[in-house]
């Protein structure tokens, strides 16, 4: 289970981050310039996978299209950020 959230967080990151670089390039023709544009994740696995570029076997399956995010994070575009889940109480 832990695989698919991770996966799931992945490629969910990867949707945020292309949406934001189309504002970040909109932002630009007015001559506004931005860097390390945080996206916050609650999924330290999917946070590590954008920063270690080294291949992981157990994600092995994620693919090649969904890693363009880790060329950002290294450019500097994007920076992701860990956020704590708060868990709502039931009564």
């Amino acid at each position: 289970m832990a695989l698919f959230s991770t996966e799931a967080e992945y490629v969910a990151v990867e949707s945020y981050c292309a949406q934001i670089l189309s504002m970040k390039h909109q932002l630009e023709e007015y001559g506004i310039k931005l860097q390390n544009i945080p996206i916050k994740c609650d999924n330290t696995s999917a946070i590590a996978l954008t920063k270690n570029p080294i291949f992981h076997a157990r994600t092995k399956h994620i693919e090649i299209k969904h890693h363009f995010i880790r060329d950002h994070v290294k450019k500097g575009d994007i920076k992701l950020v860990f956020i704590q889940t708060i868990k709502w109480l039931t009564y």
